[in-house]
């Protein structure tokens, strides 16, 4: 008995004769063309990497590229001056006691 329901098993495979073929995959939706160096989003639309030109924090301003850079004086602070980011020129550390 446990012969025979092993024949019958080894031969189910074979009894359809046909031959199997492979589904063909799903066609993807084409990506909206974005230009370099854009990405496509899945809602069609395509968005630039790096910070949006209102995405800056206080005391930096958009590099008009990918960042932002911070506000500060054109020359570097002497001693016991300094600037932090949105400072134009160059102040104190703290008040001498």
């Amino acid at each position: 008995m446990k012969r025979l329901l092993w024949l019958t098993l080894l031969a189910l495979p074979n009894a359809c004769g046909g031959e199997e073929t492979e589904p063909a995959p799903p066609e993807a939706d084409p990506l909206p063309a974005c230009e370099e160096p854009e990405l496509a989003l899945p809602d069609g639309s395509c968005i630039r990497p790096g910070v949006p030109h209102d995405g800056c924090g206080e005391g930096f301003v958009h590099d008009g590229v990918y960042g932002c850079e911070p506000i500060l004086p054109a020359e570097p602070c002497p001693p016991g001056l300094m600037a932090v980011p949105g400072d134009e020129t160059c102040r104190s550390v703290m008040e001498c006691g």
